[in-house]
């Protein structure tokens, strides 16, 4: 007689780690939102109808401000997320602007956003400042939402407003937005 073998009830499978998959997902201003301080070029419509352009088009459509003195201030409400999903790692605001060298003060940008009830304001990574007679890019980050001090939730994206302050030069220089977006880096 033979011995008599059982097979086993199971099979452990061993399968390879999976790597997190990152995204990003665009979002243009599609209303006005609860500011909207900065003169716009030409006159007619609204504000985030100058800056929310697939395509730049630079001097043609733009905001902008020429106070010497205080900030002008757009906030605009972003158009829904669709493709994102997971975990938000972080937002980036992008402005393309344009300042003019007066050679005593410099037209200026702050980002802002607001989330609930509380609004919060930075300087770009590259500097408030918008010294040349050039369009040039300026870029901000960030990671925490300033209402809950908890990491941004798509329930937060959605309800999100943001824009920046803008200023004008002593002699009355603009300081421009052609513009505007968001970005929003995502792992899932």
């Amino acid at each position: 007689m033979g011995l008599l073998r059982l097979a086993p009830l199971y099979k452990l499978v061993i399968e390879p780690e999976r790597q997190p998959i990152s995204g990003v997902e665009l979002l243009r201003p599609d209303a006005v939102g609860d500011e909207s301080e900065c003169s716009k070029y030409p006159d007619s419509g609204q504000n985030f109808e100058k800056v929310n352009e697939v395509t730049p088009d630079y001097a043609s459509t733009y905001v902008y401000s020429t106070r010497r003195a205080g900030w002008d201030d757009d906030l605009y409400n972003l158009e829904d997320h669709a493709a994102g999903k997971g975990t938000i790692d972080k937002i980036k605001l992008s402005a393309l602007c344009y300042g003019h060298d007066d050679s005593i003060t410099y037209p200026g940008i702050y980002f802002n956003i607001k989330c609930g009830i509380t609004e919060e304001v930075k300087e770009p990574d590259e500097g408030i400042a918008l010294p040349t007679e050039t369009w040039v890019w300026k870029t901000v980050e960030w990671t925490i939402n300033p209402d809950t001090l908890l990491p941004f939730t798509w329930d937060d994206i959605d309800a999100l407003q943001a824009g920046y302050l803008l200023c004008g030069s002593f002699h009355r220089d603009e300081g421009r937005v052609t513009q505007f977006y968001i970005e929003v880096y995502y792992t899932y």
